[in-house]
């Protein structure tokens, strides 16, 4: 009997230290503190492709670009992506076409992001400044 007493009591006490404690409401200062401090406006999806005859390379690069800004621009920063897509667009590529091989190859590509918000704040000067966001970045080199 005390074979199985033994398990069954383990088991009960997995299951209370397991158990979430229940939260306590918090008060509306904290609440308050959490807002988030950034807020990230998706750029778009870039994929190119181009031929290097100087270098002997073709290049590959395909990744999604955000602007992280502060809430209260938010607005304004979705508004004038939206308005002026294809000149953020145009501004992204022209800032990869003046890039080096050896630019995309850097670990937190710091000279592609810095490329990019030049050309992108020249083209779109009313865009909210904020840090560029560089996702699922790959490269391929031929």
């Amino acid at each position: 009997m005390i074979r199985y007493l033994l398990p069954a009591l383990l088991a009960i006490a997995c299951l209370l230290v397991a158990s979430p404690a229940r939260a306590e409401p918090k008060p509306a200062d904290e609440a308050d503190a959490e807002t988030p401090e950034f807020f990230g406006a998706t750029i778009g999806e870039f994929f190119y492709r181009d031929v290097r005859p100087v270098e002997g390379t073709k290049l590959r690069l395909s990744f999604q670009l955000a602007l992280s800004v502060a809430p209260e621009s938010s607005r304004q920063t979705e508004r004038e992506i939206k308005q002026n897509r294809h000149r953020v667009r145009g501004a992204v590529l022209t800032a990869i076409r003046l890039c080096r091989v050896r630019d995309f190859q850097e670990p937190g590509l710091e000279t592609l992001r810095q490329r990019i918000a030049a050309q992108v704040h020249r083209a779109v000067p009313d865009l909210p400044r904020g840090k560029l966001l560089i996702s699922e970045f790959a490269y391929f080199s031929e």
